[in-house]
């Protein structure tokens, strides 16, 4: 579903390759987050906060991060700044002169 999600936000040329359409174990189930989560760490403005989370989604089928990955999703695909992100809450350093 996420590989589909992001090809398609991705335009008409798919993004993502290589993606089992029909997994039969964990792992191959983490070869294709292991390629949907390299894909969206590529981005520096994709929220870090579920990128490495991989195990929670796949090992432990938290909801609440599969629901916050699509919340990211939704904020990247509108070029917006999720207000969960840890990386919008820092502010740039001054220097004193």
């Amino acid at each position: 579903m996420f590989a589909d999600l992001i090809n398609k936000i991705g335009g008409r040329i798919p993004v993502i390759k290589g993606i089992n359409r029909a997994p039969d174990s964990i792992s191959a189930i983490n070869t294709n987050f292991d390629k949907i989560l390299g894909y969206l760490r590529d981005f520096p403005r994709f929220s870090s906060r579920y990128l490495w989370s991989q195990d929670k989604i796949v090992g432990e089928g938290d909801v609440n991060v599969i629901w916050g990955l699509l919340d990211d999703i939704w904020y990247w695909k509108h070029n917006k700044t999720s207000p969960y992100d840890p990386a919008a809450s820092v502010l740039p350093t001054t220097q004193k002169q």
